[in-house]
């Protein structure tokens, strides 16, 4: 029997996703996973999350597919916004504790950022601390990044349509 699985909002949480790949038989070619979005933000392994996502659709790329969910999409409206645009503090200020950010970033960038936390004030510190977090993952993610840029909106198949968030007639 063919089984397609469909699985949504990860979020950063590769020990859970692990665990449910595990139930997931895609040595049976003709079973796919369909993996709907939402695989970075809240918890602290989005940078893990994300490169396993790539992972299993380039190892499995006629049985694997991700989407891209609005987490993403916000992740890379952050990336793309200009040094003082006001996204630098509404997606630095929505990440808990920067556990997204600090999932992506070297330990050299880190320091730079707990030194700009405790030495700057808001909003300076966002637009500094944006500007820092940018250029690391944007120099050290590069393949990911563009990865994620290209992930599509919805997958279709004869009988389905799996999206992230809904559909527009």
């Amino acid at each position: 029997m063919t089984y397609i699985y469909a699985v949504s909002d990860i979020h950063a949480c590769l020990k859970p996703f692990e665990e449910m790949l595990k139930v997931i038989d895609l040595k049976e070619e003709e079973n796919q996973l369909i993996l709907c979005g939402d695989y970075i933000d809240y918890g602290n392994q989005s940078c893990e999350v994300a490169y396993r996502i790539k992972e299993l659709t380039d190892s499995y790329p006629n049985q694997v597919v991700a989407l891209l969910g609005n987490h993403e999409d916000m992740f890379l409206r952050f990336l793309k916004s200009s040094k003082i645009d006001v996204w630098n503090i509404e997606w630095l200020g929505a990440d808990k504790q920067l556990s997204t950010v600090l999932s992506f970033i070297s330990q050299t960038a880190k320091k730079q950022v707990y030194k700009m936390l405790k030495e700057l004030s808001y909003p300076k510190m966002y637009f500094e601390i944006a500007k820092i977090v940018k250029e690391d993952i944007l120099k050290r993610h590069s393949e990911l990044i563009t990865w994620i840029v290209n992930l599509p909106l919805y997958f279709e198949n004869e009988m389905q349509i799996f999206v992230h968030a809904g559909i527009d007639r």
